[in-house]
């Protein structure tokens, strides 16, 4: 070997280690604790029924929220409004959150929300439920909302569409087209 190529080969192997141990670093480097909005205000429900009577007492061991601590003896409940339309009834927990709903049904059925607001201390929250046909079908689901103040005061939002009144797509009815007003810091309410 010349001279060259045996001071060549140990500085590959440094180069090699260094590589080696910087890769290590950053395995076993403590990552960043993650930073995540906590719910402030929540609700959870599974509305078992596909024709709930009128203000039906959900599963009380399928329901919980942030108001049981101040309200234990409250409970969410459903009216079904017409054919695959419910309105459920969270309590205690009213205010400028996000609703969730997913349909519990073997069949192509599938639930979205059609509104949700405070009503007093109370958050409303409006379901459809479809067949895949997009007749209005009766099926159990889950509703969850909740509201969160954000990352220690950071702006956050979320945004709620829907298509223009009269298209062919807009299955909203008349009595629930209501105005949704913009507060001072753009999120829509």
């Amino acid at each position: 070997m010349t001279a060259s190529v045996r001071l060549l080969r140990p500085r590959i192997v440094i180069v090699w280690l260094a590589l080696f141990a910087a890769a290590v670093a950053m395995l076993v480097a403590p990552a960043a604790p993650a930073r995540a909005a906590v719910p402030d205000r929540w609700g959870f429900a599974y509305n078992n029924l596909p024709n709930p009577p009128v203000n039906h007492v959900m599963p009380m061991s399928r329901q919980w929220g942030s108001w049981k601590t101040a309200f234990p003896a409250s409970w969410a409940t459903v009216t079904q409004i017409g054919p695959g339309f419910y309105q459920v009834r969270f309590p205690h927990i009213g205010g400028k959150g996000v609703a969730h709903v997913t349909a519990v049904n073997g069949a192509p059925v599938s639930c979205q929300l059609a509104k949700w607001g405070a009503s007093g201390a109370d958050e409303i929250v409006y379901v459809r439920c479809h067949a895949a046909t997009g007749a209005p079908a009766d099926s159990p689901f889950t509703v969850l909302f909740s509201e969160s103040s954000g990352l220690g005061g950071a702006p956050y939002g979320w945004v709620w569409a829907r298509p223009p009144a009269g298209s062919s797509t807009d299955t909203t009815p008349a009595a629930l087209r209501t105005p949704r007003s913009t507060s001072a810091s753009g999120s829509t309410t």
